[in-house]
């Protein structure tokens, strides 16, 4: 395990050059924004959402990047909510303003889930969605990217610093090269994961509808 300012000096001891360290804080944080879009086993979570009788809108994670599923319990039957457009759910609430009932459709409009129809009652639902991470600040502050992704991003950064920084294309090939080969095992093991299931907790419950 380590943190930002682990990896920060194991960066600048790479280089050899101490003044870099504003330049390494910068650097991990822009590699940290380049790969967290990308779907990694660490990035994937599950969180919990209750409905509100008669409420249309619920408010996203905070953490939230991309959403991979959302599925409801209704008398204890989970089934899974079908994903439309925000123009769709829109056009159907045109029509039908009042409908209420057991939610069967959702999109994402201003960082909120939108149902239709409107819940007539308390549900839970669980989301499945890629998160983002804690920003690095302070030197103790560590995040998933610290951890299980310590190698690929210390490797974009350096990169990034002898190519942009140091005007070493001759090490930045070098960097360049363990960046590639950290970022195909991350992904032979996010695939791995995902085929054998690994990376996602099963649901429970029985699976129907309603």
């Amino acid at each position: 395990m380590t943190d930002f300012q682990t990896m920060r000096n194991r960066i600048n001891r790479d280089l050899t050059r101490d003044e870099i360290t504003a330049v390494a804080s910068d650097e991990i944080k822009t590699a940290i924004l380049y790969y967290e879009r990308q779907r990694f086993w660490f990035l994937e979570k599950r969180a919990t959402l209750n409905t509100v009788d008669s409420q249309e809108f619920y408010a996203l994670p905070s953490d939230f990047q991309d959403d991979d599923s959302l599925v409801i319990n209704v008398n204890n039957w989970t089934y899974p909510l079908i994903k439309r457009t925000y123009a769709t759910i829109e056009a159907w609430f045109v029509r039908s303003a009042t409908f209420t009932g057991y939610p069967t459709d959702w999109c994402i409009y201003n960082e909120q889930i939108r149902l239709y129809p409107i819940p007539n009652a308390a549900f839970t639902m669980t989301l499945s969605y890629l998160k983002s991470t804690a920003v690095l600040t302070n030197n103790t502050d560590t995040n998933e990217w610290m951890v299980e992704g310590e190698e690929l991003i210390r490797c974009r950064a350096s990169r990034q610093i002898c190519a942009t920084k140091l005007k070493d294309l001759e090490r930045a090939a070098v960097y360049q090269q363990l960046e590639t080969d950290a970022l195909r095992q991350f992904n032979k093991i996010t695939m791995t994961r995902l085929m054998t299931g690994h990376a996602r907790r099963r649901r429970t419950g029985r699976v129907g509808n309603i």
